[in-house]
């Protein structure tokens, strides 16, 4: 689509594609495609991991990004694996897990 951001074709960037961005977006903002969110909630999972609990090395332009639908939905999975295990591992610690798992949910 004509004036939207979408992921594409960069054979310079880590993993054969990349996405526009714009910290001073135009007005009004351009529509972005489905693989554009996904591929800013990946990087977003990984980079806060990383910083948070890891090297912090690397940051937003070093992650690779891929173009097909299996690959994003790939990425993604395996990005949002380690948040959502870190976060329920903080809700055990600060609930307990006989809390967590009981049925009634007092």
């Amino acid at each position: 689509m004509e004036d939207s951001w979408n992921l594409v074709p960069d054979a310079a960037h880590p993993g054969g594609w990349t996405y526009p961005y714009d910290f001073d977006p135009p007005r009004p903002h351009p529509v972005t495609s489905i693989g554009w969110r996904f591929v800013h909630l990946i990087g977003d999972n990984e980079i806060y991991m990383e910083h948070a609990f890891g090297s912090a090395l690397r940051n937003f332009p070093d992650l690779p990004v891929h173009g097909t639908a299996d690959e994003v939905l790939a990425d993604w999975e395996n990005s949002r694996r380690p948040v959502s295990s870190s976060c329920q591992s903080w809700a055990l610690a600060l609930v307990g897990a006989e809390r967590l798992h009981r049925r009634d949910g007092a």
